[in-house]
């Protein structure tokens, strides 16, 4: 099974419906994810500022998925084992999309 870090950016394209969630999604399925500390404070803060501009997204109804998905994939703790096994970071931003991994 493959281990993948997942950053906020990623991880909040699992909470809210984005343009490239559904890719994250089957990209993921199946795979363990990983994720550090830093993502509890920087999705609950994404999510409430998405719903702030869109009145149509209930704050309450997201941050209880955040709850479920930080829940669901929990922290690891990092050591040079998971930093072999796991492959580069998830990154779906417009940088990251532009910009070759090399």
């Amino acid at each position: 099974m493959a281990l993948f870090y997942a950053d906020a950016s990623a991880l909040v394209k699992l909470v809210l419906d984005e343009p490239e969630s559904s890719v994250l999604r089957t990209y993921l399925d199946g795979a363990d994810v990983i994720r550090c500390e830093l993502v509890l404070s920087e999705i609950p803060r994404a999510i409430r500022r998405a719903a702030a501009t869109d009145p149509a997204l209930s704050r309450e109804r997201l941050l209880a998925r955040t709850g479920e998905l930080l829940d669901a994939i929990g922290p690891a703790a990092v050591n040079s084992d998971y930093m072999a096994a796991s492959t580069p970071p998830i990154c779906f931003s417009k940088a990251c999309l532009t910009t070759p991994i090399t």
